[in-house]
């Protein structure tokens, strides 16, 4: 039996495997490549319908003729439509607008079913697509705007602006998108000045600003906001506007540091990620910042998660014991001590040892720096801390990640006195941990099952970040008894699970 034998369902289940997450608008890509392989195969791929619902037009590898959109959107019939649009820059002009006009036009007129929408487009394209009069998105429930140009400023009102301003709700907002609960923002939006969002109905907000003002203009208008993430090119600006109002729903916050933390008030709140934490001169500890935000909040019994990404823990030794002890939820701690002068290693060995703390906690991640074999004290007796826990009656923990990590210095040849090869400095790292250490470990691991642990020596590569826009490092697993790598900060709270 060959393939050209196989039932139609068949033919159609194994098309499927074949898709990409999101088809790009090509004739060399399937699903319209499928249908170039025999007039059997075209039929079968024209007559599928869900193969043409889910596509990318990316203008960066030229795909931007109609015909083909066109074409997807006929063969996709009546079927809700997830789509992407990017743009590059320099679309905004010249003979690269003149070709995108003739493609919002085509999803324009289909707007009725559109579900799924990531646009990254200059103004001068997104505005007649978004706030038309005309267009109605009765389906749409996800939407992304990345538009070209500055970054978005926080001057259209003030927190408590009177009627008539740009967020209050409009009647255009709640007939145009009645399902739209999750928002993506970056650029300068014209838009959001003509009140056309339907801001108290969303869910989730994602958005890029310049300063920490910009996160107080958009979540001013979300009472019914349960996720909110905030990246901002600034991370020392202040807060110039007044508090935010109470948000009793606002569960999950991720934001690029603590700066936005006094304006908030947030009962609910489960998981709190922080992608860096900078002191402030004159300002308080970073630390206690975020203890101030509990104790204000009254979410000690709530928040299970807290994830600090790039932090500098500064200031007094007991900040970080005395915000803890405040947390008996918490289930989920990752701490990454990148580039701090205090241990962070050091720090978490004697809370670990007392049980009282964290008596919940069933994932830890932690990276701290080290400086040579005389540090191996330390690393020894967080390994008694961890056994200790885990000979708990019915011990919570579950996992477990330690990243010893070198000092910058420590992996670069000197400039002067170079007496050995520059791999040789790079590779510094790999030998940081003695053997000795490395073999209780994997006798911990052995032992601990259905523990699951992860030990990494780790070096850093300056002046490099990746796209989520943190540091970059070379691993050298030394103990894994995961079944895989993890992802990076994989969280268990009830929040991010209810969300998976």
């Amino acid at each position: 039996m060959s393939i050209e034998d196989l039932a139609p369902e068949i033919l159609q289940n194994i098309f499927d495997q074949a898709l990409p997450a999101k088809a790009i608008l090509s004739v060399r890509e399937p699903p319209l490549l499928i249908a170039h392989v025999s007039p059997r195969w075209r039929e079968i791929a024209f007559d599928t319908s869900s193969f043409w619902t889910n596509f990318v037009i990316d203008a960066y590898t030229g795909a931007t003729h109609r015909q083909l959109l066109d074409l997807w959107l006929e063969r996709s019939g009546q079927k809700p439509l997830r789509f992407g649009l990017n743009v590059p820059y320099y679309g905004a002009m010249g003979s690269m607008h003149a070709r995108i006009a003739p493609l919002i036009a085509s999803l324009d007129s289909h707007a009725e079913r559109w579900k799924e929408a990531e646009l990254t487009i200059p103004n001068s394209l997104m505005v007649p697509l978004v706030a038309s009069a005309h267009c109605q998105f009765p389906l749409l429930e996800s939407l992304t705007l990345r538009s070209h140009g500055l970054i978005i400023t926080a001057t259209r009102g003030a927190v408590g602006a009177p009627p008539g301003s740009s967020l209050q709700r409009s009647p255009r907002s709640e007939q145009a998108f009645p399902r739209l609960r999750n928002l993506v923002l970056s650029g300068t939006l014209d838009i959001l000045d003509k009140g056309i969002l339907p801001w108290h109905k969303l869910l989730s907000l994602q958005s890029v600003g310049d300063n920490v003002d910009d996160a107080l203009y958009f979540l001013e208008a979300c009472s019914s906001l349960e996720y909110f993430q905030f990246f901002w090119s600034r991370p020392g600006s202040a807060i110039t506007r007044a508090r935010l109002p109470l948000f009793r729903s606002l569960r999950g916050l991720r934001i690029t540091s603590q700066t936005l933390l006094p304006a908030l008030n947030v009962p609910a709140l489960t998981h709190l990620h922080l992608h860096s934490i900078w002191p402030r001169a004159g300002g308080p500890e970073p630390l206690e910042t975020i203890s101030s935000l509990v104790a204000r909040s009254g979410c000690t019994e709530s928040l299970e998660s807290l994830i600090i990404d790039e932090g500098i823990i500064c200031g007094r030794i007991d900040s970080l014991p005395r915000l803890l002890a405040s947390l008996p939820a918490l289930a989920h701690l990752s701490l990454k001590f990148d580039h701090d002068p205090l241990p962070g290693i050091m720090v978490m060995a004697p809370i670990l040892e007392d049980v009282a703390y964290i008596p919940k906690l069933r994932s830890l991640i932690l990276r701290g720096c080290h400086n040579d074999e005389d540090d191996s004290p330390i690393l020894e007796r967080l390994l008694d801390a961890l056994k200790q826990r885990v000979q708990q009656p019915h011990p919570p923990l579950q996992r477990v990640e330690i990243t010893v990590q070198a000092w910058m210095s420590r992996v670069m040849r000197p400039r002067s006195g170079r007496t050995a090869p520059e791999e040789e400095y790079y590779n510094r790292h790999q030998y940081m941990v003695p053997t000795t250490v490395v073999k209780e470990f994997q006798v911990f691991a052995a032992q601990s099952a259905p523990l699951e642990v992860r030990l990494v020596a780790a070096r850093p590569i300056g002046g490099f970040r990746n796209r989520d826009g943190a540091f970059k490092y070379v691993n050298q697993v030394l103990v894994n008894t995961w079944g895989q790598a993890p992802l990076p900060n994989q969280c268990w709270c009830t929040f991010c699970l209810s969300r998976n």
